[in-house]
């Protein structure tokens, strides 16, 4: 399984991209707290990880802002 996302401030209806910002996976609801794999977004802000197959959590880093 491969998980594939963008990353941006909330409300840019541009879309422009964060990046460096890590973006954390988890079998748990507290993803940023306990990730079992750590992503970093590129210079469009888009990020690529793969998983193993089954339910994951995905949180990032950067306050006021999703995924």
């Amino acid at each position: 399984m491969q998980a594939k996302g963008h990353h941006q401030r909330r409300g840019d209806a541009g879309g422009g991209g964060i990046a460096g910002a890590s973006v954390y996976f988890s079998r748990s609801a507290l993803a940023a707290s306990a990730p079992v794999f750590t992503a970093t977004t590129n210079a469009n802000g888009d990020y690529t990880q793969p998983l193993p197959d089954g339910v994951w959590y995905i949180a990032t880093g950067s306050p006021g802002t999703y995924i």
